[in-house]
């Protein structure tokens, strides 16, 4: 943790940062203004915390006496300490689009979504103040590509629908500089930032209409979108393509709050100039992924994150800026908030179960080799269970703009979905970034007309570490229950 202090309060912070995890003083250099260095700290060290008192007593000092702290992470030492904050503002209205992946390998995921929808219709309908919200779904597709292919072959749509597996496709030219003379293309004009209903089914579904039971039906027939979408998935540039075509015209409005919740087992490979192919097919027939490679290296070929963060920031609408959220099911690694491979354990046990033996059996009754053909339709069910690929742009683009990130490998969406109750009306919890080293040097404050209230553990609030991300829970019947208007922070040592 390196720690900047003025100098009427370097003698508190001195003390908390020359603490090791053991209570053992290290030596740490004071340059510039009172910057100071927390030395890393060896493994042993950080599972001791004997004198975990010291350091809480320390910032306690500081918290209480100095106007100027500024605390900054260092990702190698024992600790860092993290601050959160935010206002608290007065809704009536939310439109809540989801934007679903509507590639092949992801029904398992519409159909928790399904599962979960009903959890989060009854946390906004317990809002207080009630929300007016309303649901809309749209897809990933825009469009895809793929390599290579031989620009002016007049064989090439074909061989580009052989090797791809669909239709309309033409063969354009690769851009410069890259190995393969030309990619396969396909538009999906359809699809590509337009709201998505099942036949008989509205595109906007709106709670005040629709009784509960109606909503959950209604939104289960619209969260399944046909699975013959785009496969190099686009949700930022889908969205991007809804908000400057007309596509969201008669669902959102310009007094609510757009609440846009992707959902997809693949990471954003939005590519607004069209530069990188979803898949590239190698000599040896093998397919490989230039998306993932990609958005591993940076994404420097993709559209760039903060460009399209300032443009969701400032939608425009009558009189002003739109109020926008984002939140995310994306692949985060097992048990984490980082992005990384995931797989859904119980989906992974009903792939081996009778009924999807049978439903492979089924499938491959005609197969040449029908034993083969089972064993690789078992293979590509326990490929599905799990993100395709880690979520980094996705989950960068929802921590930038201050959203919830769920994992897409959940056995359940509910509580995920129950939380984006919290971004739409006034919260009753706080997500935090990772657990508290320590409860007492969790400092949790709210600001409310020029007071300011330090909210206490058990009165005020409870930690819930149990969860992911871990979470302060507040008391609604305390001091700090948030109302319209307040400033909230939240200050202390994380892992």
């Amino acid at each position: 943790m390196r720690v900047r202090a003025s100098g009427r309060c370097a003698a508190g912070r001195a003390a908390a940062s020359s603490l090791r995890g053991d209570g053992v003083a290290v030596e740490v250099p004071i340059r510039d203004r009172w910057t100071q260095q927390l030395a890393p700290v060896p493994g042993a060290a950080r599972e001791r915390w004997t004198q975990p008192g010291r350091i809480a007593a320390a910032l306690l000092v500081c918290s209480a006496a100095c106007s100027d702290q500024v605390f900054e992470p260092v990702r190698n030492g024992l600790a860092a300490t993290a601050r959160l904050s935010g206002t608290v503002t007065a809704l009536h209205k939310a439109d809540l689009l989801f934007v679903i992946d509507d590639s092949r390998s992801m029904a398992g995921e519409q159909e928790k979504l399904v599962a979960g929808f009903p959890v989060l219709r009854a946390a906004l309908d317990a809002l207080d103040p009630p929300v007016d919200w309303r649901v809309a779904v749209m897809t990933t597709s825009v469009d895809e590509r793929f390599a290579p292919c031989i620009p002016g072959d007049p064989d090439a749509p074909a061989r580009c629908a052989a090797d791809f597996g669909a239709s309309g496709f033409e063969c354009v030219a690769g851009p410069a500089g890259e190995p393969w003379p030309g990619m396969c293309a396909r538009s999906l004009p359809q699809l590509a930032g337009r709201l998505s209903a099942a036949p008989g089914t509205p595109a906007v579904l709106e709670r005040a209409r629709l009784s509960a039971a109606d909503m959950d039906a209604a939104f289960a027939r619209n969260a399944r979108p046909p699975p013959s979408g785009s496969r190099q998935e686009q949700p930022l540039r889908a969205l991007s393509v809804a908000f400057a075509g007309g596509g969201l015209d008669g669902f959102w409005r310009d007094d609510a709050r757009l609440v846009a919740i992707v959902a997809s087992d693949e990471d954003d490979c939005s590519d607004s100039a069209r530069r990188v192919p979803a898949m590239v097919l190698a000599p040896d027939g093998t397919l490989e992924d230039e998306c993932r490679r990609e958005s591993e290296s940076g994404g420097l070929r993709l559209d760039r994150l903060d460009a399209w963060e300032r443009s969701f920031r400032s939608l425009r609408m009558p009189g002003g800026v739109r109020e926008t959220a984002l939140a995310a099911f994306v692949g985060l690694g097992d048990g984490t908030q980082e992005p990384g491979p995931c797989t859904d354990a119980a989906c992974t046990a009903r792939c081996d179960g009778p009924a999807q033996r049978a439903a492979c059996a089924q499938e491959c009754a005609g197969a040449l080799r029908p034993g083969l053909c089972r064993d690789e339709c078992a293979s590509q069910c326990r490929e599905f269970c799990g993100s395709r690929s880690p979520g980094r742009r996705l989950a960068t683009a929802v921590r930038d703009l201050d959203g919830a990130l769920s994992s897409i490998c959940e056995p359940q969406y509910g509580t995920a979905l129950a939380r984006l109750a919290q971004v739409v009306g006034v919260p009753t919890r706080l997500d935090l970034l990772s657990s508290p080293v320590d409860p007492r040097a969790l400092f949790f404050r709210v600001t409310r007309g020029g007071a300011t209230v330090e909210c206490l553990e058990g009165a005020d609030y409870s930690l819930d570490t149990g969860s992911v991300p871990p979470a302060i829970v507040i008391a609604q019947g305390g001091a700090c229950r948030l109302l319209p208007g307040d400033v909230w922070s939240v200050e202390y040592l994380a892992r």
